[in-house]
């Protein structure tokens, strides 16, 4: 699943979503970029967060599916780099 943070969302906003995200059993990493803070929430932890995650402060939308992974895109390449690491590639 994919969190976009709000460009407003401040240091303490992203930090909630984040602990939120690892406590539901997900692997979390943050990408900060050109204003723009996306977080990867990977791994086998509880869906129904996805709808959660979508109303907690500073959440500008989720991406539940994985779509975005099927390809390497550019814009994606920490996150890849990230899943790579973990995956042992």
């Amino acid at each position: 699943m994919i969190v976009r943070m709000k460009p407003e969302a401040n240091f303490l906003m992203v930090e909630h979503a984040v602990r939120t995200l690892e406590k539901k059993g997900f692997d979390v990493h943050v990408a900060n970029g050109n204003g723009q803070v996306l977080i990867a929430a990977l791994g086998g932890g509880s869906a129904e967060i996805g709808l959660a995650a979508a109303e907690m402060p500073g959440v500008e939308n989720v991406s539940a599916h994985n779509g975005l992974f099927l390809e390497k895109p550019d814009s994606f390449l920490e996150a890849w780099q990230y899943i790579e690491s973990k995956e042992g590639r």
